[in-house]
């Protein structure tokens, strides 16, 4: 549900080609943001799900996309 439908995407601070996709979920904890990893490589274009895991506050990084 992370990857298909995130509330926010960032440009990871640690690496340039990696984002962080994340999602807020009440049910989780009390409350908590899942965030997925994501490695991209430009040729061939193709992605790896590098870690996920559940944080109370967002890190770094530059925000690119933000659901509306």
């Amino acid at each position: 549900m992370t990857l298909a439908e995130p509330y926010e995407v960032r440009r990871s601070a640690r690496s340039a080609d990696a984002r962080l996709f994340s999602r807020w979920f009440d049910d989780i904890m009390g409350g908590k943001h899942v965030v997925v990893v994501v490695v991209s490589e430009v040729g061939p274009r193709r992605h790896w799900v590098i870690t996920a895991y559940v944080v109370s506050k967002l890190g770094q990084g530059d925000v690119e996309w933000t659901r509306s």
